[in-house]
């Protein structure tokens, strides 16, 4: 009679198991995994930045889908930045005074970028994984853990989402931009910047780490402008300070275009509707340039671009 109610108690102990897998189980995960990133929004509110990385980097790891995945994305690219103290409603007096003294000492790549201490790498990882979340869609195949996964999502972020995408797009184009060139206002001005620079980094070679693919710094201005638009949170005269920067991104494509082109074509500055600034003498390259001469004409080229973010 014993063994009978031992191997009943079994059997229905393995029945309960089996359901939990099939049936009710794939709820209680769904529940460990809106805990954890619960946790990971909470531990935001709190500054608690390294806490809610840990816990958003192990929800996208666990192949989580959906609504889940999103949430996540959003989270780390919040917490990375916060972790490094790129806070982003701290920009908004900052676009402020931008807007209201467009001057060549509130250049907005030279003074956002004082006030930010981030690494250019920690800033494009803040920016993919929040453009992950953002591009996300039915049928789409991404790279999130370094495998292909098929994701069904929808695509929309709510404006506060949208508008930390923004903040570190923007970000990475400052930081991309300063790791490479100095500038300086008084006079204007824009140098190599010697700590990131040495040997070969010419002028020229700048031109080819602003544009290594995949994701270029035009790309990133373009997301950076997209998200801001989406959010809603900028005013006009702010955001027309932001679009400076996607034309910033489309200007230094531009000078990239001739130094694929062979160093043959002809640069010339436009500003954000795409026509040409005529204050700006334009540039003529040819590939019968010294390297001296070629290199003296993208530095001119390159504090063009910076010094008509002011116009």
């Amino acid at each position: 009679m014993r063994k009978k109610a031992s191997h009943l108690l079994v059997m229905t102990v393995l029945a309960l198991s089996i359901s939990l897998f099939t049936g009710c189980g794939s709820n209680i995960f769904k529940s460990l995994e809106s805990a954890k990133q619960k946790t990971a929004s909470e531990a935001i509110k709190t500054g608690d930045f390294s806490s809610a990385l840990t816990s958003s980097q192990a929800i996208i790891d666990s192949g989580a889908t959906g609504a889940t995945l999103q949430a996540a994305l959003i989270d780390k690219g919040t917490a990375i930045m916060g972790q490094q103290n790129a806070l982003p409603y701290t920009l908004l007096p900052t676009l402020k005074t931008l807007a209201d003294n467009p001057t060549s000492a509130n250049n907005i790549i030279k003074t956002i970028n004082e006030n930010l201490t981030i690494s250019v790498a920690n800033a494009i990882t803040a920016a993919d994984a929040l453009n992950y979340a953002v591009n996300l869609s039915t049928s789409t195949n991404i790279h999130i853990t370094g495998t292909v996964e098929n994701i069904v999502l929808s695509p929309s972020l709510n404006a506060s989402a949208q508008f930390r995408r923004g903040f570190a797009n923007a970000t990475v184009v400052i930081k991309m931009t300063t790791l490479y060139l100095d500038i300086s206002t008084d006079p204007f001005n824009v140098t190599r910047n010697s700590t990131a620079v040495s040997g070969d980094k010419t002028y020229e070679r700048i031109m080819e780490y602003l544009f290594t693919a995949p994701r270029t710094v035009a790309y990133y201005a373009e997301n950076a402008v997209d998200a801001f638009q989406k959010s809603n949170v900028l005013t006009s005269s702010q955001l027309d300070v932001v679009t400076k920067l996607k034309t910033c991104g489309t200007n230094f494509k531009n000078l990239n275009a001739i130094r694929l082109n062979d160093n043959n074509g002809t640069f010339q500055v436009i500003d954000k509707n795409g026509s040409s600034i005529m204050s700006y003498s334009s540039i003529s390259f040819s590939s019968s340039d010294n390297e001296s001469v070629r290199n003296s004409k993208y530095r001119s080229a390159a504090e063009q671009i910076i010094q008509s973010l002011n116009n």
